[in-house]
């Protein structure tokens, strides 16, 4: 009725890109090709074909022992000059921790040193104006008595 029958054992190739990428595998979007397992599409993916599509140059330029020898002394060089100036800054950082420390101490103290004196001064006051209300009182009860004996 839908005309299955007649198709069936036969092998047709589809050519259509839709139907192409829904097939089972793995699809290049790039190359628009269907690779059939993650295997060939890792070889693809490095291959010439796929690299020269994105942009990419495969040739490598041929150096010798010398030309090695002085870009591994520059990278040295460079990584020994990061080194020291990372040292330098934590020196820095430690040296101003340090002083920053020391202010804070510093600090503490002369507050300690002012509330010892404030509480000193305190005491002073209170022990003055005691002592000048207990001359009041003695002064009131010798004033007493002065007007007693009258």
């Amino acid at each position: 009725t839908y005309g299955f029958e007649q198709q069936a054992g036969h092998t047709q190739v589809l050519m259509n890109a839709e139907i192409q990428k829904k097939a089972t595998g793995w699809y290049c979007d790039v190359c628009d090709c269907l690779l059939r397992d993650s295997a060939s599409y890792l070889d693809h993916v490095n291959g010439k074909k796929h690299q020269r599509k994105l942009g990419y140059s495969m040739r490598t330029q041929r150096v010798g022992v010398e030309q090695v020898r002085d870009r591994l002394a520059t990278v040295t060089e460079e990584r020994r000059r990061a080194e020291d100036e990372a040292r330098r800054r934590r020196g820095l950082d430690t040296n101003q921790e340090y002083e920053r420390i020391l202010e804070a101490r510093a600090a503490d103290e002369a507050a300690k040193r002012e509330a010892k004196k404030d509480a000193k001064k305190r005491k002073r006051e209170e022990a003055a104006a005691a002592a000048a209300a207990e001359a009041e009182e003695d002064a009131d009860d010798e004033a007493a008595a002065m007007n007693a004996m009258m």
